[in-house]
């Protein structure tokens, strides 16, 4: 089983891991983009359909329910982001 981890780079919660986010409006998919637009999301089904877009430089819509100020999804980019197989 492979995961993704991303950790916050600055500000008051510094070091909290996000993990990808399950979208409620896209049937709790995973949604990856190579820019933050919309229009150019697109939708998988699990961690490992993400990896090759990862590879391609793209981003992840991560957050972290348990954070008070990351749990909305943010699009953190490939070079960012650590895949744990």
């Amino acid at each position: 089983m492979v995961n993704l981890i991303a950790y916050v780079k600055s500000g008051p919660e510094q070091g909290i891991e996000l993990y990808p986010h399950r979208h409620p409006r896209r049937e709790n998919k995973f949604i990856t983009s190579p820019d933050r637009f919309e229009k150019n999301y697109v939708v998988v089904d699990s961690v490992e359909e993400l990896i090759p877009y990862i590879k391609r430089g793209w981003g992840v819509r991560m957050s972290n329910p348990r954070s008070m100020n990351h749990r909305s999804a943010s699009l953190i980019m490939s070079d960012s982001l650590k895949i744990i197989d």
